[in-house]
């Protein structure tokens, strides 16, 4: 696939200089709100796969984020391809790129890396139905042994866009059969087909168009 060229010598830089003022101030306003929501570092995270995964969209590379998910998570069920491989440098790019303080955005650094890297804004979910799906998953640890895994699954959750039962048990210190039982128990939807019954993958909310994973 060949990326589509476009003529930008017919474009008005004129007419484009309010738009572009006022996403700039949309997008402060979204990093505020951001670093203070309680989901901020979930959004954040999800953001950073959609963005690795979409860069290789837009060169006509097909790689799918719950493989990249997987492969993020050391948890492969197939062997990576070149693609998956750049997609997950891209990854660590903007992991490092938000981890950074807000005056590292004028630095030589950053410069460099912005200029190694491609970013997209067209995702499909935001904070408030992050926030408002960890107030649902809260409400079924009411009631909980003080022992349960839950809450410790709950933060997996909304840190990742998806989790394999080999993800949660490794970070829950328990079994697999456990891993898939407390998966239930907080009520994900196991996936199916490209070999993730298997092992068990489920999904969270994610920041993706509907038919990235098909």
């Amino acid at each position: 696939m060949k990326a589509m060229p476009y003529d930008v010598t017919e474009i008005s830089m004129t007419a484009l200089v309010r738009p572009a003022f006022d996403a700039g101030i949309a997008l402060t306003r979204l990093d505020e709100r951001i670093a203070r929501s309680t989901v901020g570092s979930g959004f954040l995270e999800r953001q950073n796969f959609g963005d690795a995964y979409a860069s290789l969209w837009i060169d006509g590379e097909l790689v799918h984020l719950e493989d990249l998910v997987l492969h993020d998570a050391f948890r492969d069920t197939r062997s990576p391809t070149h693609e998956l491989t750049i997609a997950r440098d891209v990854l660590r790019t903007r992991r490092r790129i938000s981890g950074q303080l807000p005056d590292w955005a004028l630095s030589p650094e950053s410069i460099l890396i912005l200029r190694q890297t491609s970013e997209i804004a067209s995702l499909g979910i935001d904070e408030a139905s992050l926030t408002l799906a960890k107030t649902m998953m809260n409400q079924k640890l009411q009631g909980r042994r003080t022992s349960s895994k839950l809450p410790e699954l709950v933060e997996l959750v909304m840190a990742r866009p998806l989790v394999s039962a080999g993800m949660v048990a490794k970070t829950l210190d328990v079994t697999p059969q456990a891993a898939r039982r407390i998966v239930l128990e907080l009520g994900l939807h196991e996936m199916k087909g490209r070999g993730f019954g298997r092992g068990g993958c489920y999904r969270t909310l994610m920041l993706t168009p509907k038919n990235a994973c098909t």
